[in-house]
């Protein structure tokens, strides 16, 4: 598979890893996000080149970058257990799993996962409730989660998350939420909850449909200058991963994990402040 990114000039296809930019601009202020740029406009410090190791974490991503079928629908929840179960080292904070739906009278499978591996699962409602099912993205972390957090700003983009205690050079409660994105209108409502600060510390992973990327991008640049943006994707898909934070994370790169039967992106984050 070819891995195609946005927003971001460096590809590193030998391990099919790509560094994550947003749509920063130069930080006149304190340091923290705090500046403007010449023409009065808010702005976010620049992303440094070195990483500190200690503030990174990362959260694995479970989609096929489509939305008409359930990512369960041919994948026996056994795959994701065996993928949990074999982390090692610093694991990821979260496993989030596109469209792992709720559906009348069938087990879900972040119950099933959640069992098996002794993780806390959640689930978050991206879509109107239909009849029979409820299209959503779940959840499952060894965290305590201290905060579960819903929201359905403007344009109808349902999104959650979770709040956590991720152990950084201190332990830092972090906010890891997801929704999907249809429209522009969906995407402003969500940047207005960053904004507005009417979440918790964190940072946002989900898919956005493909068709609308420069769109999202150019309103992103316009009017949220104190976000972080990144986009990426694989090429002939309906849908691109996307990443959505304020100046005090960055998105240091994205690893494509898994294979065929269980494609998932692994993000690196870092707490800059």
């Amino acid at each position: 598979m070819r891995l195609k990114e946005y927003m971001t000039a460096i590809l590193l296809v030998g391990s099919i890893t790509a560094g994550c930019q947003g749509n920063v601009t130069p930080d006149n202020g304190d340091g923290n996000g705090n500046g403007e740029t010449p023409d009065g406009q808010p702005s976010i410090p620049d992303i440094p080149e070195e990483t500190d190791e200690r503030n990174v974490f990362t959260v694995d991503f479970f989609t096929d970058l489509r939305d008409d079928r359930s990512y369960f629908a041919d994948r026996d929840h056994d795959m994701a257990v065996n993928h949990i179960k074999s982390q090692s080292g610093n694991l990821p904070a979260a496993y989030l799993f596109d469209r792992s739906d709720f559906v009348t009278g069938q087990p879900n499978p972040m119950v099933l996962i959640a069992y098996e591996t002794g993780y806390h699962p959640f689930f978050v409602q991206t879509e109107k409730t239909s009849e029979t099912a409820t299209k959503g993205t779940g959840i499952v972390t060894a965290y305590s989660v201290s905060d579960f957090d819903s929201a359905i700003p403007a344009g109808m983009a349902f999104m959650s998350g979770i709040t956590i205690p991720v152990q950084l050079s201190t332990i830092q409660n972090t906010g890891i939420y997801t929704t999907t994105l249809d429209s522009t209108e969906q995407f402003e409502g969500i940047a207005s909850l960053w904004t507005g600060k009417r979440l918790n510390d964190g940072v946002t992973v989900g898919k956005i449909e493909s068709g609308i990327k420069d769109d999202v991008a150019d309103m992103a640049a316009a009017r949220y200058p104190t976000l972080r943006l990144f986009m990426a994707g694989i090429e002939e898909t309906d849908y691109d991963l996307f990443v959505l934070c304020p100046a005090a994370f960055a998105c240091r790169n994205f690893e494509v994990w898994g294979n065929e039967g269980l494609p998932c992106y692994r993000v690196y984050f870092e707490k800059l402040f």
